[in-house]
């Protein structure tokens, strides 16, 4: 083809050439991995979630429970040993996922160690458990200050 010549229909399809299939595969592949990726952090995304919830959850239960053994008077705290506890009705949609024990341990005769402990399992198949653990003492903090001071 002389280069002064005028182009035609057909010398401009020749020039404007379609990609070849090694560019289709790559781009393919590309796409591939994004989508990958995306799903990957989106996973990843709804298990700190699930996680971040329960955990939240996990905090109230615990909350809970020791702001009732906190009101009972000495007198009325449950006995050394490990107990399952039975999670208050606000809890009762979630009850199911959760499992919580109370274990109370004598450090003399005027003060008990009480820890509370919430597990569950999340939806990846992993278990967590939080904890909380308080002293409560026969005079109470009221008597601790009076008491002692100078």
């Amino acid at each position: 083809m002389n280069p002064t010549e005028p182009k035609t229909r057909q010398n401009r399809r020749k020039t404007k050439a379609g990609m070849t299939l090694i560019e289709v595969m790559i781009g393919g592949i590309v796409m591939v991995l994004v989508f990958i990726s995306t799903f990957a952090v989106m996973q990843r995304g709804f298990e700190m979630i699930d996680i971040s919830r329960n955990t939240g959850l996990a905090g109230q239960i615990l909350q809970s429970e020791i702001e009732d053994i906190r009101l009972k008077n000495w007198a009325n705290l449950p006995a050394d040993g490990t107990t399952n506890i039975t999670l208050p009705s606000a809890f009762t949609s979630v009850a199911s996922k959760f499992t919580a024990t109370r274990t109370v341990t004598s450090i003399n005769s005027d003060m008990k160690k009480v820890t509370v402990q919430v597990t569950w399992t999340a939806y990846t198949g992993r278990t967590h458990t939080r904890r909380y653990e308080t002293y409560y003492t026969k005079g109470g903090l009221n008597d601790y200050y009076v008491s002692n001071r100078s």
